[in-house]
């Protein structure tokens, strides 16, 4: 019996990964890269695909998007400031919204681009995210 108990501690001590006289100290939270600031603000983009609600967050330009532009998967974060980001579900957009840096400017564009295409949560939504936007310090736009 005792030799079991000796294979036990062995293992335990095996685990450890600390030297001696070490402490183990825990791994503080990663704090979300911050988005660049961007001149013309950034806008946002949301539509349903079936049950899911899905929103691409994209640098403000004076030109319009495609349609297969702010769908795309591909996210990009490039050296130059241009930032192109889809998550799927309020959760992960609030994420994303809390990497902006404050009194960042966000527009929430409808379908004036392509009606068909894009869209607004339900309106509970909406004011959830824009409620949320503010307590981050963001200027939020929602045309009603």
């Amino acid at each position: 019996m005792p030799k079991i108990y000796l294979l036990i501690l062995l293992l335990l001590l095996a685990g450890c990964n600390t030297s001696p006289g070490s402490t183990l100290t825990p791994t503080p939270p990663v704090e979300p890269v911050l988005l660049p600031q961007s001149m013309k603000g950034y806008e946002l983009y949301s539509w349903q695909e079936q049950e899911a609600w899905h929103f691409t967050l994209i640098t403000g330009t004076n030109r319009n998007k495609t349609v297969e532009e702010i769908k795309a998967s591909e996210n990009i974060e490039s050296t130059d400031s241009w930032v192109k980001i889809t998550v799927t579900g309020t959760d992960e957009l609030k994420t994303l919204l809390a990497r902006l840096p404050a009194d960042e400017n966000v527009f929430w564009v409808d379908g004036l681009i392509a009606p068909a295409e894009f869209d607004k949560p339900p309106a509970e939504v909406v004011d959830e995210i824009q409620s949320y936007a503010e307590q981050l310090g963001l200027v939020f736009y929602v045309s009603r």
